[in-house]
């Protein structure tokens, strides 16, 4: 979903950790700055009503490591749409997230995204016509 729309979605689960980590960075996502930093304040704003929901505003791999392994039960990246990018989060987050935990993502469609996933993930699933894909642990 646009514009953390996902995010706050999953944010109203009552009892659990939230954890949004994003660059917004307008380069490699078609929009230019401006668009995106405008994005950025509207999450960190609503995100604020929530106690159980932090935003960190950085690269996801550079995010990881402030993570435990094992510590995470849903991760879901809808970032840089590059193999190299889909590999690099997907390789940073696994360790991550829990046995039986859920790694996800948007933008299957883009042929960079699906070859990374089918890589690194086989036994992924698809939702959404195709767009979402997601995969147990």
């Amino acid at each position: 979903m646009y514009a953390g729309g996902l995010s706050k979605l999953l944010a109203t689960i009552p009892d659990a950790k939230h954890y949004i980590v994003d660059s917004w960075e307008g380069g490699y996502s078609g929009f230019d700055q401006k668009h995106m930093d405008g994005i950025a304040k509207e999450v960190m704003d609503w995100a604020k009503d929530y106690s159980h929901v932090n935003v960190n505003r950085s690269r996801s791999k550079a995010a990881a490591p402030l993570f435990e392994d094992e510590s995470i039960d849903f991760f879901h990246t809808d970032g840089d749409h590059s193999l190299e990018g889909i590999t690099g989060d997907i390789k940073a987050w696994l360790p991550k997230v829990r046995k039986g935990g859920i790694l996800s993502g948007d933008n299957y469609e883009i042929p960079a995204v699906a070859k990374g996933v089918k890589m690194l993930l086989p036994q992924h699933k698809l939702l959404a016509n195709g767009r979402l894909w997601w995969a147990v642990k």
